[in-house]
Parts: C-alpha cells; structure tokens; sequence
C-alpha cells in the first residue's frame, strides 16, 4: 500500500513539474524598442503617404492604403476624422491622437493645357 501511495505522489509531482516546464515562456528575443512619443514625429493625415502612415502605432498596410483611399475622396478637417475609417475606433484613435495632425489638402494637380 505504501509503494502505490508513494507512485502516485511521485506520478503526480512529476505530471506538476511537466505542466509548470509546458506553461513557462520560452525564451525569445527581446522585444523590439518602442519610440516614445517624442521620437516619432507628428503625421499630417493629409499629405503623409503610405509608407509614412505605417510608421503610426497600430498602423499597418492595409490601414495605411484605407486612410489615402478616404483622404482622396474627402480630406481630413480634424484628426478624429480618422474614426470613420473602418478598423479604427475610438481606442486606436486615442492611441494615435498624440501623432496626428491636420494641414490643408494637397493641391490637385493640373493636367496640362492644350493648345
């Protein structure tokens, strides 16, 4: 009876010490630096491109290609204009809020006159 007691309490310690071993972190490489909000520099929504708007928090590609698709079609008057763009509510608008700024429009471009 003691040999079965003294099995299952080292079954179970072994089954404890593999379960604690699965659930630590395995090591990984160190995260990446962030920039604080002094380092990034303040985007303007209406005359950034693409690349610049993929340097915000939060902002990748596809985000990136949907704010020029909105400016386009009707420029930024204020920041929290950006929360019309599908994808980004309220929560990544605060986020982003201490990068953004608003300038005039980019002029459109004139086709050339002809003669």
């Amino acid at each position: 009876m003691a040999i079965r007691l003294f099995s299952l309490v080292v079954g179970l310690v072994a089954t404890y010490l593999m379960l604690m071993l699965l659930a630590s972190p395995s090591p990984a490489a160190p995260p990446a630096p962030t920039r604080t909000v002094e380092q990034r520099a303040v985007v303007d929504l209406n005359q950034a491109n693409v690349t610049t708007l993929m340097t915000l928090p939060g902002i990748g590609r596809t985000r990136a290609l949907a704010i020029v698709r909105y400016r386009n079609h009707r420029p930024f008057r204020r920041p929290s204009d950006l929360m019309r763009i599908q994808g980004i509510g309220r929560k990544t608008y605060y986020r982003l809020k201490p990068y953004l700024r608003v300038g005039p429009p980019p002029k459109p471009v004139q086709p050339p006159a002809t003669p």
